[in-house]
């Protein structure tokens, strides 16, 4: 149900050409009847006329997606502070980043913990360690008590290739998530 009405709510921001930019579990306001809300729309954006991205990005560090923390002349950059922040800046940022957030909160939320944490090392792990992780490798896997298709959707919305990240329109799609908002 909770995945279903936040879907519900990205697609009101995405198809109206609208990135959040910032969707954390903070940022997602239960009310009455355990109603779902978004909250915090200071770093959201709305795109410019015929562009699916935009330049502008920012956002909590631990729910960017790969595309965002990947940054393939880091290393040389970092020797000029200059050419570091310009080459940031360039980084673009789409639905497709939000999508990443989703899947970072529903893996949270049923694992109890970062999908590129363990419950032990979570908070430990230094910046370049977890940008790692995040660009280069798998997310843990999600406790199998869940249904499959549940573990199988939030894998889809944490796959690393934006361009072949699930959208909203397809979760909202899903049979499970489609039958939870026609009975309400």
């Amino acid at each position: 149900e909770m995945v279903g009405e936040l879907a519900q709510s990205l697609i009101q921001l995405h198809s109206n050409g609208i990135l959040h930019s910032d969707l954390k579990p903070e940022n997602v306001l239960l009310v009455e009847g355990f109603k779902v809300k978004l909250a915090d729309f200071g770093l959201a954006r709305q795109l410019q006329a015929g562009r699916e991205y935009t330049t502008n990005h920012g956002g909590t560090f631990l729910f960017q997606a790969p595309e965002i923390l990947h940054n393939p002349n880091k290393e040389a950059d970092m020797k000029d502070k200059t050419k570091a922040q310009t080459s940031q800046q360039k980084l673009i940022q789409t639905t497709a980043c939000d999508i990443w957030a989703f899947g970072v909160m529903i893996f949270e939320l049923i694992a109890q913990h970062h999908p590129f944490f363990d419950k032990k090392t979570e908070g430990d792990v230094p910046t370049e360690e977890y940008i790692h992780r995040v660009v280069d490798l798998p997310p843990s896997e999600l406790p199998e008590n869940y249904p499959l298709k549940l573990r199988n959707l939030v894998k889809q919305m944490l796959e690393k290739d934006p361009s072949k990240r699930i959208s909203v329109e397809e979760i909202l799609n899903m049979p499970e998530v489609a039958t939870t908002l026609a009975k309400k």
